[in-house]
């Protein structure tokens, strides 16, 4: 039970293990039939919620499921609002270097993902700012889902080509 640490520190020591959920339970818990569970994805002091001890499994599965769906949905908004779509390379390092994604039109050619890299990482190297990352865009993967292309929509490194498609590019930190 590691009795010689304070409670405080227990607490904290699973919160970085990255549990999700801490269960009290004392006597005047035991007296009432209750335990106490708190989530430690939100903060405050309203997220404790009182379980009945003889349905908790039960009562535990349904917290669990609830912080894993109100997790992903916030990790997925965050994520959605640093994806942007560029359709021109004058715009593309000066977005990648506010930290966000890039959704940009290519071509099938093979060294497409190649000088993009190497672009924007000249571009990033010649800023002012020493504290911007100078790597280049690296292509995260071509979405599944596809934006509809403009008619005439062109490569955003070559062009003189016609897109084929939307790339997601980023970099790694």
């Amino acid at each position: 039970m590691r009795h010689h640490y304070s409670p405080g520190w227990r607490f904290f020591d699973w919160e970085l293990k990255g549990v999700p959920l801490r269960l009290e339970l004392g006597p005047k818990d035991l007296a009432k039939n209750q335990a106490v569970a708190v989530r430690r994805d939100i903060g405050g002091k309203e997220n404790k919620i009182i379980l009945s001890l003889t349905d908790v499994g039960a009562q535990v599965n349904e917290l669990l499921t609830t912080i894993q769906k109100d997790m992903l949905e916030r990790a997925t908004a965050e994520r959605d609002s640093h994806v942007i779509q560029v359709t021109e390379w004058k715009d593309f390092t000066g977005t990648l270097n506010k930290r966000n994604m890039i959704l940009a039109p290519i071509c099938s050619m093979k060294d497409v993902e190649v000088q993009i890299k190497a672009k924007s990482a000249q571009e990033s190297q010649a800023q002012a700012d020493e504290r911007a990352p100078s790597m280049g865009a690296k292509c995260l993967c071509i979405p599944f889902d596809q934006p509809a292309l403009a008619p005439g929509q062109k490569c955003l490194i070559y062009p003189d080509k016609d897109a084929e498609y939307w790339g997601l590019f980023g970099r790694s930190y």
